[in-house]
Order: C-alpha cells, then sequence, then structure tokens
C-alpha cells in the first residue's frame, strides 16, 4: 500500500535479499553495503526508496539498514499469527517444511522448545517466536535508527490512519485523499502474495474463528508454551510484551 504513493519506489520481497541472509557471515557482512546500495536506487531525486523484505531477511536487518535509513517492523499477534496459519492448508504445508529451518535461526535466542510440538498450533507458536525474536534481536542491535513497530491487526482495523502514520516515519508525505484512496482501493481486498484471490479483513477475521474453532485447545496449550519459555528468552519475552492483553 506504501508503495501505491506518488514518490515511493517500492519492491516487494526481491530475491538478492534472501540469497543473502543465507550467506555465511563473513560473505554476507561483505556484500551487503553493495546491495544495501543496489537497492536504494531511485528514478528520481524525490523519490522514497522502500524494500520490503522476506521475513528470514529480519536476521540481516542491521546490515541492511543504514544508519540513516528508517524500518518498519510490522508483526501480527501470537494468537493472531498462530489462527492465521492454521486457517490455510498451504500455509500448513509451509509451515512444516520450514520448521527445521527455523529451529536452526532460533539457537542462541532461546532453548529449543521442540519437544513441546505436539500439533500444528504448536509449530505455528514456534514460528512465531522464532520471527518475532529475529526482530526483536535487530531492533536491538540497530538503536540508532528510528523503528516503527507496526502491529498488522491494527493496521487492518484503521488502515487509512496507520498508513498515514508508516508514510511520516518514512518521512513520506501523503494527503488525507491519497491514503484514503489507497485505502478504499483492491489492495485491501485481495491476497497479497496471488492479487487473483479476494482476501480482505473481514474474510481473513472468519478463517481465523474457524480455526479457532477447530483448533482451540491445541492453540491455548501452544500459547501456554510461550509464556512458558519467554521466562529464560528475554528476546521471546520482549516480543509477548508487544502482545499483551490479547493471549
Amino acid at each position: 500500500m506504501l508503495g501505491e504513493i506518488e514518490n515511493v519506489l517500492s519492491v516487494r520481497e526481491p530475491r538478492i535479499l534472501r540469497d543473502l541472509a543465507l550467506l555465511d557471515v563473513d560473505r554476507c557482512q561483505a556484500m551487503a553495503p553493495v546491495i544495501r546500495k543496489l537497492c536504494s536506487r531511485s528514478f528520481a531525486s524525490d523519490q522514497h526508496s522502500l524494500v520490503k523484505a522476506t521475513s528470514f531477511v529480519s536476521e540481516i536487518a542491521p546490515l541492511l539498514v543504514a544508519p540513516e535509513s528508517r524500518a518498519i517492523f510490522m508483526f501480527a499477534g501470537a494468537r493472531s499469527y498462530i489462527e492465521t496459519i492454521l486457517a490455510g492448508e498451504n500455509s500448513v504445508r509451509e509451515l512444516h517444511a520450514l520448521h527445521e529451518y527455523r529451529l536452526r535461526r532460533m539457537q542462541g535466542r532461546l532453548d529449543p522448545i521442540e519437544t513441546a510440538a505436539s500439533s500444528d498450533a504448536h509449530l505455528a507458536a514456534m514460528a512465531w517466536a522464532c520471527e518475532m525474536t529475529a526482530l526483536e534481536a535487530a531492533a536491538e542491535a540497530m538503536p540508532d535508527r528510528p523503528i516503527l513497530w507496526l502491529d498488522f491487526d491494527a493496521y487492518l482495523a484503521a488502515p487509512r490512519e496507520r498508513m498515514a502514520a508508516a508514510a511520516s516515519h518514512l518521512g513520506v508525505v501523503v494527503s488525507e485523499e491519497e491514503a484514503q484512496g489507497i485505502a478504499d482501493g483492491p489492495l485491501m481486498r485481495r491476497y497479497s502474495k496471488a492479487p487473483e484471490h479476494e482476501y480482505s479483513p473481514e474474510l481473513r477475521l472468519e478463517l481465523q474463528v474457524e480455526a479457532r474453532q477447530r483448533h482451540g485447545a491445541a492453540i491455548e496449550s501452544a500459547l501456554r508454551m510461550l509464556k512458558e519459555a519467554s521466562r529464560t528468552a528475554p528476546l521471546l519475552a520482549r516480543a509477548l510484551e508487544r502482545d499483551a492483553g490479547r493471549l
């Protein structure tokens, strides 16, 4: 949606950043400055470059966000995330496919909680823990760079206002009329990775409710697992604090 603003050049999940994140540490650090400059190019002096990265690229966010740059960390609450994952067959398949990779990524951030994974809800909870602790670690490593934490569910509840706030954080000027036009446009009614499919906030909520009805007990158990694990994992505890009141 930010990419719809007139003077924003937006790129979604470029392959080059995913490849960079998978390199060994030394090669990643050596190549990151060049790739950062490449992704920062624009075609006009008043044009803002904006890159939406794939989630696991969060692992190298401190290498990609220059000291003078700003970042938006968009996230979903644990319960909302788990319900959304369980609501789709494809997302559950992806959950299983990425499980081992996420376990490796979590090493050093929190103790293994794999033994508690007795359901897809538990796997989804661990996926949330992996991605959120990656963001928390990145924020901790970038105290000199302004970061806007943006709750996805809060965004869906007030897209015009939240989008305007995100634009302002990035130093982008958007009029109320332009912001309203984008919020009322087709992007809020389509699945972003497959725009040919309808996926409005209302449909998303309906699917979440269905997932809650089917997997309620497992979801509650998975949330308890996260709370228990957070006792010895400061980054996870911080992530859960952002989610306070909804668990």
